[in-house]
């Protein structure tokens, strides 16, 4: 049989195996845990400063320019609310040319000839001679496509 001396240290082996790993952590648990803890901190804050830098983002000249060039009909101040809004160039344009197919039925009655404007032609539609002609022919080229542009838009809306 076994003597009450082996079960009293038996049972105090198992409380002292109880006790030291429920009340004593190795330092490698420690250390994962503030390690992750750290990480949800650091990524809590990246969320805040991204939304508030978001937030303070000023609307470029630029951004401002390539959507005038997409809708050109619509004004500055519109353009720069917009994309204060969305903060999107693209997202901006979708939403100014919402604006521009809701005003469309407006301007339907007017004449056919006040809507069309005279198509832009081309001086010398080869290589020119002079620096000044093929910048003017490249930038009646760009209206010219953007006007076309515009026609296929405006057809399919």
């Amino acid at each position: 049989m076994v003597d009450n001396s082996t079960i009293a240290f038996a049972v105090s082996l198992v409380a002292a195996f109880v006790f030291l790993r429920v009340f004593v952590r190795p330092p490698e648990l420690i250390e994962s845990r503030d390690a992750e803890l750290k990480i949800k901190e650091a990524i809590e804050s990246r969320k805040r400063t991204a939304t508030t830098a978001d937030s303070k983002r000023d609307v470029s000249e630029g951004m401002v320019e390539v959507v005038k060039t997409v809708v050109p009909q619509a004004k500055d101040a519109d353009v720069r609310e917009v994309l204060n809004k969305t903060r999107s160039v693209e997202r901006a344009v979708e939403l100014l040319l919402e604006q521009v197919r809701e005003a469309k039925p407006e301007k339907s009655g007017m004449k056919e000839a006040e809507q069309k404007p005279e198509p832009v032609k081309l001086q010398n539609p080869g290589w020119a001679d002079t620096k000044e002609e093929r910048a003017r022919n490249m930038e009646l080229k760009r209206k010219q496509m953007i006007e076309q542009a515009r026609k296929r838009c405006q057809s399919q809306g």
